[in-house]
């Protein structure tokens, strides 16, 4: 069962087809999305580690507080804030509501990430360096790429292969294993076409998938 738009959209599972399912004993895995049940297998992106090493950059640029900005509430955007609240945790800078001088912005969502790009005022900020914003947008959107905004990236290419391997190694009576596959930080503009990002960070970095 593919969620890959579980930042912008809700993901329900239909429950029939679930009882259905379970009675003969199927194996089910969820790609994309926190698994609904905890009865489900689930392969999905570390969102928790995105909104902590989003926060992190924007903190380590020297943002004075860091704001989020999504369309939709869910497991998978809680997830992103919690990740934030644990850099502000470690760096003492606060998670705020609204903008100021020296703020940063995560957008969760190729939704808010669209609804950014429409904002004249929002843009005209970004673009002369007086906003910080970065984003994690739904699965496999390449608007980030396209708009050169830095952005938290995981591709299908990454979760396919452990999806399989959960399909395969799953067994009637099994309990349930959700993996969680980080992504790479790609920074582009934190600060605008206009002014690149200066950071000591690597443009890209890998980290080890972590089977939890």
């Amino acid at each position: 069962m593919v969620a890959e738009r579980t930042l912008s959209e809700p993901f329900e599972i239909d429950n029939r087809l679930l009882a259905q399912a379970q009675r003969r004993q199927t194996s089910m895995v969820v790609v994309g999305g926190c698994a609904e049940s905890p009865k489900l297998n689930a392969c999905t992106v570390d969102f928790v580690d995105a909104g902590f090493r989003l926060a992190e950059h924007l903190m380590r640029l020297g943002c004075k507080s860091v704001g989020l900005r999504t369309t939709i509430a869910s497991r998978e955007t809680d997830a992103v804030l919690n990740g934030a609240r644990t850099a502000s945790a470690r760096y003492g800078v606060p998670i705020a509501d609204s903008a100021g001088e020296d703020h940063g912005l995560i957008l969760v969502g190729s939704k808010a990430l669209d609804a950014f790009l429409h904002d004249a005022n929002a843009t005209a900020a970004w673009r002369a360096g007086k906003l910080a914003v970065c984003c994690i947008a739904d699965l496999g959107d390449a608007l980030p790429s396209e708009q050169g905004i830095t952005a938290y990236e995981t591709s299908t290419e990454d979760l396919a292969p452990w999806a399989a391997k959960l399909m395969q190694e799953a067994r009637p009576g099994s309990r349930p294993v959700e993996y969680l596959v980080p992504g790479r930080l790609e920074i582009r503009h934190t600060l605008g076409q206009a002014q690149a990002a200066t950071t000591s960070e690597a443009a890209s970095r890998d980290l080890p998938r972590v089977a939890i």
